[in-house]
């Protein structure tokens, strides 16, 4: 069901440039700084992050955005990983297949991805296959699930028995229902990206006391509540953003030794802040 109306588009009429890989974030830091092997995390569905995780071993992963296009294409992502096999899912994030195998692809994804997000799923699956050959020689970077077909396999597998879960929600009331309605569920890694000033900026105004009392702090506990001592807690602040940073504060993120690194990446123009849940035992620095 190829769309002419796709194929006069050009990429950066259709979504920023790059919607399909992350921004100004480095993969190889967030590797670094989580340690995922092993782990459950809960991570930003932006872009295809979550399979970051689950390619270096997470166990478990639970991805979220208030965005809905970005919440459809994780949706397809995960559907291509439940029906296509390792060639057909490299084949195709590789930009090495035709349209009768596009058509195939679209044909065998569809039944897995919920109706609400379905339409817009596949018009990124064709979009991509349209606009953005340009990233074939880096795809196994980023999306390394198909990097090798072991790797390939242990993702599936994954997926299959049910543990990339995706929510269609905000930080804030995701990790409230969370709280709520599945107790005693706990993370080891929260990857938050830049959500905290981007909502300081377009709800807040700007207005650190207002975010501080209305937001941060309810964020600050249930953050505590919800990661495992020794959790990591990850955010980035992008100097390329024009808005202003609030800092993670161990005023309001109380237990948590809370430090900042400068990326690995020249190019990435981004600061990492971790906080580390801290054990009872341990003082706070």
């Amino acid at each position: 069901m190829v769309r002419q109306e796709f194929a006069d588009l050009d990429s950066g009429r259709i979504f920023p440039s790059r919607f399909f890989e992350p921004e100004l974030e480095s993969l190889e830091d967030i590797v670094t700084y989580t340690n995922p092997y092993g782990k459950r995390v809960l991570s930003v569905a932006a872009y295809g992050y979550p399979l970051t995780f689950l390619s270096e071993g997470a166990i478990e992963v639970l991805s979220f955005d208030v965005d809905q296009s970005k919440i459809a294409w994780n949706h397809f992502l995960r559907a291509s990983i439940l029906t296509l096999n390792y060639e057909e899912n490299s084949g195709f994030l590789g930009h090495g297949i035709g349209s009768s195998e596009l058509k195939h692809i679209e044909e065998k994804v569809r039944k897995h991805i919920p109706e609400v997000y379905s339409e817009e799923a596949l018009k990124h699956m064709f979009i991509f296959n349209l606009c953005y050959s340009h990233l074939k020689d880096r795809i196994t970077q980023l999306y390394p699930h198909i990097r090798d077909k072991t790797t390939y396999e242990r993702v599936k597998e994954t997926v299959t028995n049910g543990a990339w879960e995706i929510s269609h929600d905000e930080l804030l009331t995701l990790l409230e229902g969370v709280e709520k309605f599945q107790k005693g569920r706990q993370f080891d890694v929260m990857y938050v990206s830049s959500i905290r000033n981007w909502v300081f900026d377009a709800r807040y105004k700007n207005n650190v006391q207002r975010f501080e009392e209305d937001y941060d702090r309810k964020l600050g506990k249930l953050v505590s509540s919800l990661l495992d001592e020794g959790g990591i807690f990850y955010e980035t602040l992008i100097s390329a953003q024009d808005f202003p940073r609030v800092k993670v504060s161990p005023r309001i993120y109380r237990g948590f030794d809370i430090q900042e690194y400068p990326s690995q990446d020249a190019n990435s123009k981004s600061v990492i802040v971790l906080g580390k849940k801290l054990s009872v035992s341990e003082p706070t620095p």
